[in-house]
């Protein structure tokens, strides 16, 4: 069985609605962080990335060249990061409170993202674009 993939049109109308969303909410802080936050998964995402690899991504993985990919069952990596995406990481960043931390991405409360969030995220996106959209459709839509 084939895996399915996103169109070039479906992959743009996705990172056109993340930035859109991202920047719609800047006025506000607090849903800003978030919305960079999503928008920073949603390019991990299409990078490659698996949700569950990015559930698990260390603030100390990401580096100003990429960012290393070591899950916990499998082989450790870096991943080049497209400028569209550390853009996003930039801006989530920026919002997130200089605290200590080990984790990258935080929920809303402050805890460990599960890949239940990410689904539930990348649903949401896929109803504002009228898609059905699940996080392994983004993964594999990714180029290389």
């Amino acid at each position: 069985m084939a895996d399915l993939k996103l169109t070039s049109e479906e992959v743009a109308m996705i990172r056109f609605q993340i930035n859109a969303n991202a920047k719609a909410s800047e006025r506000f802080k607090r849903l800003s962080v978030i919305a960079w936050r999503d928008a920073a998964i949603v390019s991990l995402l299409l990078q490659g990335l698996k949700s569950k690899e990015i559930t698990e991504l260390r603030l100390a993985d990401l580096s100003f060249s990429g960012l290393v990919v070591n899950p916990r069952l499998g082989s450790r990596r870096l991943v080049r990061l497209e400028d569209t995406t550390r853009l996003c990481l930039d801006k989530y960043l920026d919002g997130v409170m200089p605290q200590e931390r080990a984790v990258l991405f935080l929920s809303q409360r402050g805890k460990m993202l599960n890949v239940r969030t990410v689904e539930r995220m990348i649903s949401k996106l896929g109803e504002q674009l009228e898609l059905e959209l699940v996080p392994n459709l983004l993964t594999n839509s990714a180029d290389g």
